[in-house]
């Protein structure tokens, strides 16, 4: 016999007896079980209107004027679980509706909705482009990653560069100073709109190969961000990347430098990051902890990484703390490996 739990005089039980009640819910009925979620909706307590709201959204269909109303909730948690819902429908009416959570004081709510806005689409972009400029690192990368690809949604295909021929195994220099007409290409492309960088650079390292790579280590010191990011996007889709030329830098004394780093080595699995991964997530610099935590998802359940990112669980910011959990999941996960709750 199936046990079904007694549904009675649900809003005069103590929270923690609501939160049992509400887990128990899979053995009651549709109608009667929706009954309870919908009361539970607005009760006083935030665990319980959001572990309502996650079980309704996981068992029933919800409706979007509710998921709309939960957005007004005076609890983070719960706002933060609406605007996942929300991603149901990716409609650019609703951008006032979401657009109040982009000056938010919670980190995790403003970039929930620079998430939604990426998913309405072009339509976001004039919402999207001030927070290139927002104070808070985390929110401008991601505007920034959001609005390039929004991009090139709406742009058109861009003319292939006129690449110099590729040399014979005589005509190549040594490894040294990089051959000039790839310095040149390299230099002049920052000069072109900022959407084609990507796309161009690639084209220039799949035909430049290590003597492009070598003028790439030299320019990632860039001050600007958006020059940075191509440069790593391209270099993490280079197949086959020699990326001994960047181990040097993660002892660069640039953070941003030390962080592009991380990116390309992590990206192509290099091992030289593992020596490095417990030196590194003692690193000063937040966004070097953060681009660590993210990265050794590659590496799968190797010692070294896990240890690395125990010790960034437990980080100051919260921010890395929640990446490396989320890494630990993931790999956890991989080895399907219950997941301890707390």
């Amino acid at each position: 016999m199936v046990y079904v739990p007694d549904l009675s005089g649900f809003m005069s039980l103590s929270t923690k007896e609501k939160m049992l009640l509400l887990r128990q819910l899979d053995s009651v009925p549709d109608e009667p079980a929706r009954t309870v979620l919908e009361q539970a909706i607005g009760d006083r307590a935030a665990k319980v209107r959001h572990l309502a709201l996650t079980i309704l959204a996981r068992r029933f269909k919800v409706s979007r004027s509710l998921v709309l109303q939960m957005l007004n909730d005076r609890a983070k948690m719960v706002q933060q679980k609406a605007l996942k819902l929300l991603q149901q429908w990716p409609d650019p009416e609703l951008i006032p509706h979401v657009t109040p959570f982009l000056k938010a004081d919670d980190l995790g709510l403003r970039l929930l909705a620079i998430d939604w806005l990426f998913l309405v689409g072009p339509a976001s972009i004039p919402v999207l482009e001030p927070l290139t400029h927002d104070p808070m690192f985390s929110v401008r990368e991601k505007a920034r990653h959001c609005l390039r690809d929004l991009r090139r949604q709406t742009q058109r295909p861009q003319p292939l560069l006129e690449l110099p021929a590729e040399k014979t195994q005589e005509d190549k220099p040594s490894m040294g100073v990089p051959r000039r007409e790839w310095r040149r290409l390299i230099e002049d492309l920052r000069n072109e709109p900022e959407e084609v960088w990507v796309d161009q650079l690639k084209q220039i390292l799949a035909y430049g190969k290590e003597e492009a790579i070598q003028y790439c280590v030299h320019a990632i010191d860039d001050a600007r961000w958006s020059w940075r990011e191509a440069l790593i996007e391209a270099l993490k889709a280079l197949p086959d990347c020699p990326t001994s030329f960047f181990h040097p830098l993660l002892d660069h004394p640039l953070w941003y430098v030390r962080a592009a780093a991380i990116q390309i080595l992590g990206h192509h699995r290099d091992p030289a990051l593992l020596d490095a991964a417990l030196r590194l997530a003692r690193d000063s610099n937040i966004e070097v902890r953060r681009a660590l935590a993210e990265v050794l998802v590659h590496y799968d359940r190797q010692e070294e990484a896990l240890l690395a990112l125990e010790k960034l669980s437990h980080d100051e910011h919260f921010y890395v703390r929640r990446l490396a959990r989320e890494t630990l999941e993931t790999l956890r996960i991989r080895k399907n490996e219950k997941i301890p709750e707390g």
